[in-house]
């Protein structure tokens, strides 16, 4: 995993519930995807993508045509702004959404 964050929410009840995604692969609630990833190919995310929806998942695959592989990891030179700020507004909506 190349990078990865763990939030945890209070609930009204004070339930403490983590959350955790990961890039590269490592993610499971979220897909943030450079489209020019050389080593995940399109076609592999809209598999990912389309067995998700006939699973049920509400998991949120995205992708960004126009970014490399690590685009979020701003250490190396792949990072992308752009991308990563967009990427992780996308994930805190999506936790919010799904009560964490």
């Amino acid at each position: 995993m190349t990078t990865s964050s763990q939030k945890v929410a209070k609930k009204s009840d004070n339930q403490q519930i983590p959350a955790i995604t990961g890039f590269c692969r490592g993610g499971r609630t979220t897909w943030l995807n450079g489209g020019k990833d050389q080593g995940i190919a399109a076609d592999q995310v809209e598999d990912l993508r389309a067995g998700l929806a006939r699973a049920g998942s509400r998991s949120l695959v995205h992708a960004y045509p126009d970014a490399p592989h690590a685009f979020h990891a701003d250490y190396r030179p792949t990072y992308r702004m752009d991308a990563a700020e967009d990427g992780w507004k996308r994930l805190l909506e999506w936790l919010r959404k799904n009560g964490v």
